[in-house]
Formats: structure tokens, C-alpha cells, sequence
């Protein structure tokens, strides 16, 4: 069972008992980020009767799909999809303190979810940082695994647990309008060698900012980031042929426009970036 949770709409203490009442239900609970926005982040709740047992190579196959492509931003990349991994329930236990069970006789959503409408910005913000600080490395690799490969997934499990920490603390910063904090944790995610394509998007966001308060100097310097290490997001090169028109850098402005369509093209045929 996979549940989408909008974590931007929900109290702290109320989205404890949503999860407390999925994993009284579903004994093996696991949760992941669906996304690294924290503005408005959003949260997916994985349960069933047995753990997970994945092998990386297998849910390779499987991702790079048309079908999958459609969706899935990572899809050439499953420690990109594995590093969204949060905790397990054996993780929960403190999280969830003594959280109450919704029911049919004990509605206590329906009544205290109204009585914090107007601190979802607040809260959307609180609830990434405190999952952010719950999250380990993924574990539940298929134990029918070779030695070699489990050596092999295991550190590109924990590369990517490393970095996503640094990409989610920029994040963080960028939802709370502390941008020199998010550009700080972006840099010591690129030193620390990343490949994360959402440290492209990142910086995307972070160019298409600075370029909508006309400082196209920043923008510039963010933009190019981006398409270096999201080559295939059409909006990065859009933003950035838009950059180097007002900047009078014309064969420029015609390339990244140029790279812009064909992104876009090649995404359409594919079904996804």
C-alpha cells in the first residue's frame, strides 16, 4: 500500500496520527519524501505485511521505461530514487511517541485538522526539517544478493544518503529565505562530488529566482549550474536563454533556446526527462 501525503497540509502532531494509524494497519511502514521541496514537500507512506527487499540493479530495469521515464526524474539513476528513503518502523517508534490511533469512533483528524488551517506554511516547513533529521541510509537490500554487489549498492546508498543530507539542508534554508545557507550547502554537495540530478533542479530554482528580482549576474552563475548537472530540463535552458538575451549575449540566448526545444522534444518522445 503507497500513501501520498501533503506534508504542507498538515500539523505536525496531526500527520503523526496518519501515520501511526497506516502502521497500525501495514506492520512493515517505511516512509520517503516524494519530492525535496520544502515549501510545499510531500511525503509517501510504503507499508505491508513483509519488509522491503530491493535489488538495485532489478529496479534499474524496471525504472528505465518508457513508462517509468513519464514519471521519474532518476529514472537512469535507482540510488537517486533510494536516497528519498526517510526511515523504516523501526525508525518510528520515537517519532510517533504516543500519537493516537484515527478511527471511526475516535475521529481525531476531522476535529483538529480544521484548527490549523493557517499554519500550514509554518508547519510545511517544520515537518521537512524534522523528517530531514529522522532520515538513515536505506538498508533493505534483497539478501540474495552477492557479496560484491551488496558491497557495491551499499556505497551508493550511502553516497547518496550523504549529499541528498547537504541538498536537503539547502533546501531547508531556501524555504526559510536563508539563500546564502542554501547556496553554502549546495557548493559542499557539488565538492563532495554529487551527481544528484535534484542538485540541478536546485539550482534551477535558485537561477529562476534571482532572475525574477532582475539579477541576471546570479541567475547566470546558477542557471549554468543547473543545465551542467540537469542537462535535460528544458526550463534550466529556457531561463538561461532568457539570461543571455538581456544580457546582449545573443548565439548564446539561440543555443540554450535551441537546447531547450530539443530537451523538450526528446523528453516528450521519451515519456520524461
Amino acid at each position: 500500500m503507497a500513501q501520498w501525503l501533503p506534508l504542507y497540509q498538515l500539523h505536525s502532531e496531526d500527520l503523526k496520527v496518519v501515520i501511526a494509524t497506516f502502521a497500525s494497519v501495514f506492520p512493515k511502514t517505511s516512509l520517503w519524501f516524494g519530492d525535496i521541496n520544502g515549501e510545499k514537500p510531500t511525503l509517501m507512506l510504503l507499508g505491508g505485511r513483509e519488509g522491503l527487499s530491493i535489488n538495485p540493479s532489478a529496479l534499474h530495469e524496471k525504472m528505465n521505461t518508457a513508462a517509468m521515464r513519464k514519471d521519474l526524474i532518476e529514472w537512469d539513476d535507482p540510488y537517486s530514487l533510494l536516497g528519498f528513503f526517510i526511515t523504516d518502523e523501526a525508525g518510528l517508534k520515537n517519532f510517533l511517541g504516543a500519537a493516537p490511533i484515527n478511527s471511526d469512533n475516535h475521529p481525531f483528524i476531522e476535529y483538529s485538522a480544521p484548527k490549523h488551517v493557517w499554519d500550514r506554511s509554518s508547519e510545511a516547513v517544520k515537518n521537512f526539517r524534522e523528517l530531514a533529521g529522522l532520515r538513515s541510509p536505506f538498508r533493505g537490500l534483497d539478501p540474495a544478493l552477492p557479496e560484491e554487489k551488496r558491497s557495491r549498492a551499499l556505497e551508493g546508498i550511502e553516497g547518496y544518503f550523504k549529499t541528498r543530507t547537504l541538498l536537503l539542508e539547502g533546501r531547508i534554508a531556501h524555504a526559510t529565505g536563508d539563500f546564502q545557507g542554501e547556496m553554502v550547502a549546495y557548493r559542499r554537495a557539488e565538492f563532495a562530488g554529487s551527481t544528484d540530478p535534484y542538485l540541478g533542479f536546485s539550482y534551477f530554482e535558485l537561477g529562476h529566482l534571482y532572475l525574477s528580482r532582475g539579477r541576471l549576474d546570479e541567475a547566470r552563475l546558477f542557471l549554468e549550474k543547473a543545465t551542467a548537472l540537469a542537462p535535460r530540463l528544458p526550463e534550466a535552458h529556457y531561463y538561461l536563454s532568457r539570461v543571455y538575451q538581456q544580457m546582449g549575449e545573443k548565439e548564446k540566448a539561440e543555443r540554450e533556446y535551441r537546447l531547450a526545444r530539443e530537451s523538450l522534444a526528446i523528453n516528450t518522445t521519451n515519456g520524461g526527462r
